[in-house]
């Protein structure tokens, strides 16, 4: 993912900070935790840990973190996710076809 450009979308529900955001990626990702082709993300990396003090900031380092280590074990892309398990060296060739044909 190093050399790509990701567009993200953010979506404040009315009760916020209370609630977390709905981050979803506009850019096409090939990832284990995010739908090809909806962007969305794996809301447990949120949802789950989410409170009123956290920022923008917080969201984006957590995905930061979740791109550079999937989580394997609650997938969106189960095909994507066996993948970078079984074969990495595939799954590193393909997010760089897909950052390539996605800028």
């Amino acid at each position: 993912y190093e050399e790509g450009v990701f567009t993200l979308s953010f979506v404040f529900p009315d009760n916020y900070p209370f609630k977390c955001p709905d981050v979803k990626f506009v850019t096409p990702m090939y990832h284990p935790n995010i739908k090809k082709e909806t962007g969305e993300i794996c809301m447990d990396v949120f949802a789950s840990s989410w409170s009123p003090t956290q920022k923008v900031q917080d969201i984006l380092e957590k995905l930061v973190s979740l791109i550079k280590s999937p989580t394997t074990d609650s997938p969106l892309e189960s095909e994507i996710c066996q993948e970078y398990l079984k074969n990495p060296k595939q799954f590193e060739k393909k997010v760089k076809e897909f950052i390539k044909n996605h800028k």
